[in-house]
């Protein structure tokens, strides 16, 4: 069997690092990634947090193409452990994420909203 190379192992793991390093989160929200050229409505933003259950709408506008941050949330959100129901809804134990799309003046509208089962 042959050694891994020095040089590949090292780049893979800059690599990783890189791409890992670059995902931004909501505040207070660290298993929700921000879509990099999004921002964060602060002022709308609605957290409600319990032991065993959290409320939580977040407005993220920007703009940018709505495929690319439909797709960014299709392939990313699984790796936080997110079940696809379909291409706006999520589950993950006992929450449920929904994600509402909307478009105006060449901007994307995106609201995010998690809530218990």
């Amino acid at each position: 069997m042959k050694k891994p190379n020095f040089v590949y192992i090292l780049i893979t793991l800059v690599l990783s690092f890189k791409l890992h390093s670059e995902i931004k989160f909501i505040t207070g929200i660290e298993d929700l990634p921000i879509f990099d050229l999004l921002e964060v409505d602060e002022d709308n933003l609605i957290i409600f947090d319990k032991a065993d259950s959290r409320l939580v709408t977040v407005n993220l506008f920007g703009t940018v193409n709505l495929g690319e941050v439909k797709d960014y949330y299709e392939n990313i959100l699984p790796n936080f452990g997110w079940k696809m129901i379909n291409k706006k809804k999520y589950v993950r134990d006992s929450e449920i994420l929904n994600l509402e799309y909307k478009t105006k003046n060449k901007k994307v509208y995106l609201t995010v909203k998690i809530k218990p089962k």
